[in-house]
C-alpha cells in the first residue's frame, strides 16, 4: 500500500498529519509513505527530513512543478504498492483510517472511498471558520460533509483505490491546478465505476486559520471546478437537476486538499 502526500510550506501540521499516517493500525503487510514537496520554504522538509530518518516507510521525493496535482501524478509512478491513498497533508487520521478504507474498497464495489470531513480551526478565527464549515447554512446538504451512511456520491474528501484503477484512467488531469480530485471522481463514474463515502473513515481537516487564506484557497477550488463545468457542460448524470445543483455546492465549498 502506498500513499501519497503534496507538501508545500505545511510546516504548522505536517507533523501531526505524518505521524497519524505513521500510526495506522491492521494495515496488512507494511505500507510506504510519499511525500512530495513542492519547494517548501519554511521548515516543511527538516520536519520531514528528520522523521524519514527516524522511519524507513517515508521517503521524502521532489515536486519540481510545485503544484498538488503533479505530486498525485508522481506518486502514481512511484508506487509500489497495490493500493494508492492520496490524502491531504492539512489533515489528522484516525489510526483505523487505512484499514476502513481497504475493508470497504473489497466489500461495497466502490472504485473509489473517502471519509466525511470533520473540520477543525485553531484559533478564533479559525474556530468560527470551522463551525461554518460545519453548518447546514455554510455547506449546504452534501454527504461528504454530513453522511450518517456509507452512500455513493459524486465526489469525496481524498482518494483510496487500487493503483491499477488509476493508471487505466490515466491518472489525475494536469490541467486542473486544483478540483483535480472532482475531475477524476467524474471520470471514475463516467467508466462504470462508484465513489463511496463513510462516516467510518474518520479525519480531522484543519480549516484555513485567517479569512485571507480560506478565500485564497476558495477562490483557487471555485476556478478550477468552473473550468470543469466549461469544459464538461452536462456533468450532472441523465441531466439531473437536482445533482445538478448539488455540484454548485463543491464549486466553493469542498476544501482542497
Amino acid at each position: 500500500m502506498s500513499i501519497v502526500v503534496a507538501t508545500l510550506n505545511e510546516a504548522e501540521y505536517i507533523e501531526g498529519c505524518m505521524l497519524s499516517l505513521l500510526s495506522q493500525q491492521n494495515v496488512p503487510g507494511v505500507y510506504e509513505v510519499l511525500v512530495f514537496d513542492g519547494g517548501s520554504d519554511d521548515r516543511t522538509v527538516a520536519i520531514l527530513q528528520d522523521i524519514a530518518k527516524r522511519d524507513y516507510r517515508v521517503r521524502l521525493l521532489t515536486n519540481p512543478n510545485r503544484v498538488q496535482v503533479h505530486a498525485f501524478n508522481l506518486g502514481l509512478k512511484e508506487a509500489r504498492g497495490q493500493y494508492i491513498a492520496v490524502v491531504g497533508a492539512h489533515a489528522e487520521y484516525d489510526c483505523d483510517y487505512l484499514s476502513t478504507c481497504l475493508h470497504l474498497l473489497n466489500t461495497t464495489g466502490a472504485t473509489n472511498v473517502g471519509g466525511v470531513q470533520n473540520p477543525v480551526g485553531k484559533g478564533l478565527v479559525g474556530q468560527a471558520i470551522a463551525w461554518a464549515m460545519s453548518s447546514l447554512l455554510g455547506v449546504g446538504g452534501e454527504a461528504v460533509f454530513y453522511a450518517k451512511r456509507e452512500e455513493f456520491i459524486d465526489n469525496v474528501f481524498g482518494f483510496f483505490c487500487r493503483k491499477g484503477a488509476l493508471e487505466a484512467l490515466g491518472g489525475f488531469d494536469e490541467r486542473y491546478l486544483s478540483g483535480e480530485d472532482f475531475e477524476l471522481n467524474y471520470r471514475i463514474r463516467q467508466a462504470g465505476g462508484r465513489v463511496l463515502v463513510s462516516p467510518r473513515i474518520r479525519l480531522k481537516y484543519f480549516i484555513r486559520s485567517s479569512l485571507r487564506a480560506l478565500a485564497r484557497q476558495l477562490f483557487r477550488n471555485g476556478y478550477g471546478k468552473a473550468k470543469f463545468m466549461r469544459i464538461v457542460p452536462d456533468p450532472s448524470e441523465n441531466g439531473n437537476p437536482c445533482r445538478r445543483c448539488s455540484l454548485l455546492v463543491h464549486l466553493f465549498l469542498l476544501p482542497g486538499y
